[in-house]
């Protein structure tokens, strides 16, 4: 895919964003608990790469993984939340 296809893609891609957003605002995931603690150990870590912290969408990425933490590990104190917090910094 060359240059001007991958710029019409991503126009495409916007569009459709936008749109899907006025029909669908919010997404419901239900996933089970120690899934929850993949996907948020993946996050982190995907967080911690050098090129994302540069991204805009880095942000918005860890707001949400902030938010997915406190629903699983959220009691200050606890070793889950401790251990939620360790993957901030490793």
């Amino acid at each position: 895919m060359d240059q001007q296809q991958e710029e019409a893609l991503q126009e495409r891609f916007e569009e459709e964003l936008v749109a899907l957003c006025a029909e669908m605002p919010f997404v419901d995931l239900v996933v089970q608990t120690p899934d929850a603690w993949v996907l948020l150990s993946f996050l982190q870590l995907a967080l911690r790469h050098p090129e994302a912290t540069s991204m805009p969408s880095a942000r918005i990425c860890e707001r949400m993984t902030r938010k997915l933490q406190k629903l699983i590990a959220g009691t200050p104190g606890t070793a889950m939340h401790q251990i939620a917090e360790l993957g901030w910094r490793h």
